[in-house]
């Protein structure tokens, strides 16, 4: 006597081969979306390492020593369903250089703010590629957030 029967059967070799293509395809999207702000977040360090100021509309803004300490301490947080809002495009000074950057605030988190490089990325968001979170309040009273 058979327990299953031979549609079942096929239904469940049907399952068990998209799991084993899924699978490895789901993991491999985690990785590259991982290794590519890992290296967004390299590049932003290097840059914030050269920085002697901050920049917001070509003017450079007070408080840049306090500003560039904050942003060194981007790091990765795991996602938490929550979005970016009020982004300000912000610049690295370096000499003659200057790189651009976009920070935003989180959502629904106060004190958590989302950095990004801008340019072409993984999820083609406007703002840029991620490059991590800055989790430090003294950004509300340091960068000029627009008022509501």
């Amino acid at each position: 006597m058979r327990f299953f029967s031979a549609r079942s059967e096929q239904r469940a070799w049907i399952l068990l081969v998209a799991v084993f293509i899924m699978f490895p395809l789901i993991v491999g999207v985690f990785i590259a979306e991982r290794v590519s702000e890992d290296r967004a977040r390299g590049q932003l360090l290097g840059a914030l390492d050269r920085a002697s100021a901050v920049g917001f509309h070509s003017q450079i803004l007070d408080h840049s020593a306090a500003i560039l300490t904050v942003l060194r301490s981007l790091h990765h947080l795991p996602a938490h369903h929550t979005s970016p809002v009020d982004p300000l495009r912000l610049e690295l000074v370096s000499g003659g250089t200057t790189t651009a950057i976009t920070i935003a605030r989180d959502s629904e988190t106060p004190g958590e703010y989302w950095v990004y490089l801008p340019g072409s990325n993984w999820h083609h968001d406007p703002l840029g590629q991620e490059a991590g979170r800055i989790s430090n309040a003294a950004l509300d009273t340091l960068l000029p957030w627009p008022r509501h």
